[in-house]
């Protein structure tokens, strides 16, 4: 009994050892927001050489600093009109995997000529290799690998999603064009899987549920697009929701399902005719 309560606290006791150097081993590593307010820094200044620097060098045996520069050069005329400024940043789950950091950036540009404001968000995710953080990019690839999948080479372009997805799991354009890539070729649980991680990334975005509804009806898996579909509609009610889930009812020969949700698809346009009607009517007489 004695050997059994001494074993017990060993473990106890080395328990919180490990735990504590977790703690210390992730408390020494330094904030990742720094790394991308300056890299964010140094782009919109247009110092596209040392922004380069900030890059991971996993990314940069990818795209060399030249191809870089090209890339993401742009006419003075764009250079001497806008102006950035970074609004807020949002940090984003990375479920566990302490070598990533993601991060939504609200900015605003303002066009200098006439003052206008625009508002948007960059998307970041950042890696920690060697001793600190540095910013995944995959700009050029990620566009040769789009003009593959918009030209119909599905197997060029699976080859280079498949090379961005294995080096940042979080780039979400990436794995959608990874899902279609894969439908296109007719694997559809690799598709499919892909689409399932969307919605873990980002599980309140009703377009990752309808773009899954969609994977599922092609690999003709009617009953999983069916719930993809009621949990984007679940988020969002767009009539464009409903229309496409009654397209999944009607080929799983539920007609009575269908029917009825296509009536409801209708109720939504005849809302908004109403309400048009009403503003027209409200408008004073000239």
């Amino acid at each position: 009994m004695i050997r059994q309560n001494l074993v017990s606290a060993i473990l106890f006791f080395l328990a919180i050892i490990l735990y504590n150097c977790s703690i210390n081993n992730s408390e020494k590593r330094p904030d990742p927001i720094e790394t991308l307010v300056k890299y964010r820094e140094l782009r919109d200044e247009w110092k596209l050489t040392e922004a380069y620097s900030l890059l991971a060098d996993t990314c940069k045996s990818f795209v060399s600093e030249e191809e870089f520069v090209i890339y993401n050069n742009q006419p003075d005329s764009i250079r001497n009109n806008y102006t950035f400024a970074i609004t807020e940043i949002d940090s984003l789950p990375v479920f566990g995997n302490p070598d990533f950091a993601r991060f939504n950036v609200n900015y605003q540009s303002i066009k200098l000529d006439r003052m206008d404001t625009l508002f948007g968000t960059w998307n970041y995710r950042l890696l920690y290799e060697k001793g600190s953080w540095k910013i995944v990019w995959f700009g050029r690839m990620a566009s040769l690998a789009s003009n593959h999948l918009q030209n119909q080479q599905y197997e060029q372009s699976l080859v280079l999603y498949l090379v961005i997805c294995g080096v940042d799991p979080y780039n979400d354009l990436a794995l959608r064009g990874l899902a279609l890539s894969y439908i296109n070729l007719s694997q559809n649980s690799e598709a499919i899987a892909a689409a399932r991680r969307l919605v873990q990334l980002d599980p309140d975005d009703p377009t990752t549920y309808a773009f899954l509804g969609d994977l599922y009806s092609s690999a003709e898996r009617y009953d999983e697009g069916i719930e993809a579909y009621s949990q984007a509609i679940a988020i969002n009610p767009e009539p464009v929701y409903y229309i496409n889930l009654g397209s999944i009812y009607k080929m799983n020969e539920q007609y009575v399902e269908a029917d009825d949700t296509y009536r409801k698809s209708l109720s939504f346009f005849v809302a908004l005719d109403f309400l048009e009607y009403i503003n027209i009517s409200n408008k004073p007489l000239r």
